[in-house]
C-alpha cells in the first residue's frame, strides 16, 4: 500500500505584487512538486478524455445525419418553415397595428363602445 509522504510548506516571502493568499496560499516543498505533476496529469488526461467524448458525439451526429437524409432534410425544412412562418405572422401583425394608427391617429382616445346584454336566464319565458 502506497502512503503520500506528508505535506511541507516552505515558509519563503514572495514579492508585493504575488503576496496575495487568494492566489498563493502555501509555497509547496520541492519534495512535494510530484503531487502538482501527478495532478497536472490527472487534468491533462481528463481533458483528454472529454475532447475525445466531444469529437465521438460529432462523428455519430454526422453519420446519422448522414444515414437518414430524408428525415434531417424534412426536419430541417420544418424548423425552417415554422420560423419562417413565425415571422411573417408577427411582421403582419406589428404592419397591420402601425397602418391602423397612421390612418386613424386619434381613434380610441375618446371613444368607448358599449353593449347592453341580456342573459338568457333573466328573460321571460
Amino acid at each position: 500500500m502506497f502512503v503520500a509522504p506528508p505535506y511541507r510548506v516552505k515558509s519563503q516571502k514572495r514579492p508585493g505584487w504575488l503576496n496575495r493568499k487568494r492566489l498563493f496560499p502555501q509555497e509547496v516543498h520541492r519534495s512535494d512538486l510530484w503531487t502538482k505533476i501527478v495532478f497536472l496529469e490527472i487534468v491533462k488526461g481528463t481533458m483528454l478524455v472529454i475532447m475525445r467524448m466531444i469529437l465521438d458525439i460529432l462523428a455519430q451526429i454526422i453519420r446519422t445525419l448522414w444515414a437518414h437524409k430524408l428525415r434531417s432534410f424534412l426536419t430541417m425544412f420544418g424548423v425552417a418553415w415554422g420560423v419562417g412562418s413565425l415571422l411573417l405572422l408577427v411582421g403582419l401583425g406589428e404592419g397591420s397595428v402601425r397602418e391602423t394608427s397612421v390612418r386613424w391617429p386619434n381613434s380610441g382616445k375618446t371613444s368607448c363602445l358599449s353593449s347592453l346584454v341580456v342573459p338568457p336566464w333573466s328573460q321571460p319565458a
